[in-house]
């Protein structure tokens, strides 16, 4: 056989094999973010609220400011113990006073999750296992659908993780008064909406207190504001973060490139 066949049979049966076994080491880890929702202006504390996560006693994330994602990183599959602190500025410590936690979570091999910090529903303080200084805070573990997507949509989900009353959601293309795509109704802290695919463009989001016709909340606020915009083969999160009442009220996205399939998936109206 020639030789250059050989080296080049070779090269490529490498390049399989290691193919193979990163797939192989990946299908044993769980895909974890981390996602800071808190405004410390609701607490009485600078607003981007630096915070230390610190994993199985080890500082996974420092200065993690509000507003933030972080992540997906592999871990193994198992049971963690996950502690939310206030950053002491110490950039070889995470030694400050805890306001989350410890809590014990647990991930299976192949899970894609969000931790999400963020506030309770009425700004009152959550269980004490979890809000341990009575803060209104606690924190969310969702799963994250990163399956592939219908060939030239995006995928959807919509997170209410916000000091906020249960709410009904508008969606309509463009603005608006642009085609509505979708009215669902019902979505309280900590619930999901979705995930669903739409066609990727511009998009309007409205709110509304539940059952009521005047709305809380909505992007684009004018016609003149920038819109939601949907990208393909992405799944983008929107997560309601802040407070109504202390007008701190606004949108997380949280973004993951998806692999995509020929449509059977039932996608939403264009």
């Amino acid at each position: 056989m020639n030789r250059k066949l050989i080296i080049l049979l070779l090269v490529v049966g490498t390049i399989v094999a290691l193919t193979a076994a990163l797939a192989s080491a990946d299908s044993h880890l769980a895909m974890v973010s981390v996602g800071h929702g808190i405004p410390g202006t609701d607490l009485g504390l600078p607003e981007e609220l630096p915070v230390d996560v610190i994993v199985d006693g080890g500082c996974f994330l420092q200065d993690f400011e509000f507003g933030e994602f972080a992540g997906p990183v592999g871990l193994p599959a198992g049971t963690y113990s996950v502690t939310v602190a206030l950053s002491d500025g110490d950039p070889d410590a995470c030694a400050g006073t805890g306001v989350i936690g410890p809590v014990e979570l647990t991930f299976e091999a192949e899970d894609n999750v969000t931790i999400f910090a963020h506030l309770t529903a009425d700004g009152l303080p959550g269980p004490v296992a979890v809000d341990v200084l009575g803060l209104g805070i606690t924190a969310t573990v969702f799963d994250n659908d990163v399956s592939d997507v219908v060939a030239g949509h995006t995928r959807l989900t919509v997170r209410h993780t916000a000091w906020a009353p249960e709410v009904d959601l508008l969606l309509n293309r463009g603005w608006v008064r642009g085609r509505v795509i979708g009215f669902f109704e019902g979505l309280a802290n900590p619930q999901e909406l979705g995930p669903v695919d739409v066609r990727p463009g511009a998009y309007a989001v409205t709110l509304f207190p539940a059952g009521e016709e005047e709305p809380v909340f909505q992007v684009p606020a004018t016609p003149e504001d920038d819109p939601f915009v949907t990208h393909p083969h992405r799944s983008q999160i929107v997560y309601a973060v802040g407070s109504l009442e202390n007008e701190t009220f606004s949108l997380m996205i949280q973004n993951f490139d998806l692999g995509h399939m020929p449509p059977h998936r039932p996608a939403l109206p264009e």
